[in-house]
């Protein structure tokens, strides 16, 4: 539950800086995760803080969508079955080079 409450803390921090930042703010996210319940919990957050959310629940569908759309962040599961999240990370290296 400790992690839960840091990471809405780190969202909401996330959601506010990009309000705040005079530049172009952060909208769009990409939700990786193979659990329903994680994805709706962080959705649900991502969401409240103003943020447009898609989701996926395998590594092989993100990759899919990044190779469809820009995300200015990616919310992502490392241990998944169906495409690991190191997969995605390395395809999102090669897809988007440079993007951090």
């Amino acid at each position: 539950m400790l992690k839960l409450k840091a990471f809405c803390g780190s969202i909401r921090t996330l959601a506010a800086a990009s309000k705040d930042n005079g530049g172009m703010p952060l909208r769009s996210v990409l939700i990786v995760d193979d659990d329903a319940s994680i994805r709706t919990m962080v959705r649900t957050v991502l969401q409240r803080g103003g943020f447009e959310v898609e989701e996926v629940g395998s590594g092989n569908q993100a990759i899919a969508r990044i190779r469809e759309k820009l995300y200015d962040a990616v919310v992502l599961d490392i241990m998944m079955g169906n495409g690991s999240g190191q997969d995605v990370l390395q395809a999102l290296a090669l897809e988007r080079p440079n993007q951090k």
